[in-house]
């Protein structure tokens, strides 16, 4: 990935593109993925990551306490 496209995603806040790029690229590739395929598919990586950033973070907030187990 270009540094300046890496600065780019990084200004936007989009972490999970950013994470996913060069494994949907290499898939992409190997597919021969057209490029609505290949965007869809970053959007989803992005959809996905900030859906678990957001769970992570509410499960913070909740501050429940450590879970016991029984072993």
């Amino acid at each position: 990935m270009k540094d300046e496209l890496r600065e780019q995603l990084k200004y936007c806040r989009l972490a999970g593109i950013l994470e996913r790029y060069e494994d949907t690229l290499q898939e992409a590739k190997r597919n021969e993925w057209d490029n609505e395929k290949f965007f869809e598919t970053l959007i989803q990586c992005e959809v996905i990551s900030r859906g678990n950033n957001r769970f992570q973070r509410l499960l913070r907030q909740a501050k429940f306490p450590n879970l016991k187990t029984i072993d």
